[in-house]
C-alpha cells in the first residue's frame, strides 16, 4: 500500500480523451501532473490530461477507460494524492 496524504474529491466519468486513455481532468492541476486515484480499494497511477470539470461540486472528470478499471460509475467520492 502506498503511504502519503490522501485527499477526497468528487468525480464523474466523462469523455475527455481517446477510448483507451486512462486519465483525469482537473480545473487547477496542470496537464502532466501524476496522481494516484483510489476507489473501493483499487488504486491507479494516472495523470491530468485536460482542464475541467466546469460543473460545480465536481473535482475531477475521469475517462471511461479509467472508470472501467476502477469499476467506478456515475458521480462518486474518490481518494487521490500526488505521485512522487
Amino acid at each position: 500500500m502506498q503511504r502519503g496524504v490522501w485527499l477526497v474529491g468528487i468525480c464523474f466519468v466523462a469523455v475527455i480523451a481517446a477510448v483507451a486513455t486512462q486519465a483525469v481532468a482537473h480545473p487547477v492541476l496542470p496537464c502532466g501532473v501524476r496522481v494516484y486515484i483510489r476507489f473501493h480499494g483499487k488504486e491507479v497511477l494516472t495523470q491530468v490530461i485536460d482542464r475541467g470539470p466546469t460543473v460545480p461540486g465536481r473535482d475531477f472528470d475521469i475517462t471511461k477507460a479509467l472508470a472501467n478499471r476502477l469499476d467506478l460509475h456515475g458521480p462518486q467520492t474518490i481518494q487521490w494524492r500526488f505521485a512522487k
